[in-house]
């Protein structure tokens, strides 16, 4: 039997595509939760694709789409992966996985870890009851909470120097979106010195960014602020998920177990 590349390259495409959907979804996931999605996009869909990236440009400004929206119409196949949104705040204080909470009807909710469910790799957060735990969690914020006022009440709403770091970190995201325009057809010299000073520029940005995050670690939108006050002062009637993003607006990540809490503040 003879058979010709072109014949089977498609069949090889799709078959090494799944490999490596599969090689993504049983890669080891930061702190053992996988929120991961994987598609993989051929035929009449890659033109579907091709045009919504298109359409991002419009919506996002994020002009280098326009490229690889073009490039991806000769490819086989695509494996599209990405994350679901998943808050990641509350954790294991003995692991640092994520704790999971059990909903048994008409019994105590509690909080589990989810390494020691799944492979007993952990001995436990212990006893953590949901409930107790969030009245304590909810103590701790409006404390927190009360205190950021105090501290705030009289400082300046604009700080010059944080105004200026997102100024220039504008100018600089400009800068690089100018250099990555000019890459399709670039010549190899081009190409080099593009790439080259999108490097300088990207550790320019990585810099301004995390001045700007050092800036902005005690700050709190007057929206946050409001949406704050609102779920504090309502906490016994609100759903679990608004309860979640008071806990996010304030709390970088919390490690428990049924002896010891320790909360990392964003405020």
């Amino acid at each position: 039997m003879i058979q010709n590349e072109r014949d089977i390259r498609h069949e090889h495409v799709l078959d090494v595509a799944r490999q490596m959907m599969t090689a993504a979804r049983t890669a080891p996931k930061g702190k053992g939760v996988d929120i991961i999605e994987v598609a993989l996009v051929t035929g009449d869909d890659v033109k579907v694709l091709s045009d919504k990236m298109v359409a991002m440009v419009e919506e996002h400004g994020m002009k280098f789409f326009l490229r690889d929206a073009d490039n991806i119409l000769s490819a086989e196949g695509i494996v599209l992966i990405g994350t679901h949104e998943q808050a990641q705040g509350l954790n294991c204080g003995h692991c640092g996985y994520a704790l999971k909470a059990t909903h048994v009807p008409n019994s105590t909710g509690y909080f589990r870890c989810t390494k020691r469910t799944e492979n007993k790799g952990c001995p436990g957060c212990g006893k953590i009851r949901k409930e107790e735990f969030e009245q304590f969690i909810f103590s701790a914020m409006s404390d927190r909470f009360r205190n950021f006022q105090i501290r705030h009440s009289g400082e300046e709403k604009v700080n010059p120097k944080l105004t200026a770091y997102q100024v220039e970190l504008a100018q600089v995201e400009a800068e690089i979106e100018k250099l990555l325009d000019t890459l399709t057809g670039a010549n190899a010299t081009l190409l080099a010195y593009a790439n080259k000073k999108i490097e300088e520029l990207d550790t320019r940005r990585q810099s301004l960014t995390k001045s700007i995050a050092d800036l902005t670690v005690e700050t709190i939108s007057p929206q946050q602020m409001k949406n704050l006050s609102y779920y504090l002062n309502n906490w016994d009637s609100i759903e679990f998920d608004d309860k979640r993003k008071a806990a996010d607006i304030v709390i970088t990540t919390i490690r428990a177990t049924s002896d010891h809490v320790e909360i990392e503040w964003k405020i």
